[in-house]
């Protein structure tokens, strides 16, 4: 038997695994956008705000994969509130950039149209809620099915061999 089989309790639960595989293949995309950016900036007379955003973005996009990285593999269980607070800022960012862009709409009076409406409004709110979502669990601790880690040192019972 495995050792997810025999102890329930070191169990990871789809969620975890869900979050881990969204969030490194965003933050991954990420770095690469910020790649892209800073080399056509360098090879193609880029603007230098794009140049300073690529290199300012690209570090939290790589702090962001690591951490992920760690709390999946090497089960860094003090990670997990810090991101879930982290995907909670992204996902109340799409709403309120959502919110911001319908309100904006319709003091102006100018809608662009249902299609964009369907289309940014499905993808904002798609974001937000998965944002929150992973959020509301992570911040709770309810991605993984194992004792929280021991406070203090570790103690070692010495077994007394003489008797």
């Amino acid at each position: 038997m495995a050792q997810d089989e025999a102890d329930p309790l070191h169990k990871t639960t789809t969620w975890r695994v869900v979050f881990f595989t969204v969030n490194f293949t965003m933050s991954m995309l990420w770095v690469a956008m910020c790649v892209t950016v800073i080399y056509d900036c360098l090879r193609r007379n880029g603007t230098p705000f794009a140049f300073l955003g690529g290199i300012c973005f690209i570090w939290p996009a790589m702090a962001w994969a690591i951490a992920e990285w760690a709390l999946h593999f090497r089960n860094a269980r003090r990670l997990e509130r810090p991101l879930g607070i982290f995907c909670g800022l992204v996902g109340a960012l799409a709403l309120f950039a959502l919110v911001s862009n319908a309100i904006e709409a319709a003091v102006e009076r100018s809608s662009p149209g249902i299609g964009f409406w369907l289309v940014f409004g499905g993808v904002f709110l798609s974001i937000a809620a998965y944002g929150l979502w992973c959020a509301w669990l992570r911040v709770r601790r309810r991605t993984m099915r194992e004792p929280p880690e021991p406070r203090g040192f570790p103690v070692i019972q010495v077994k007394d061999d003489d008797k």
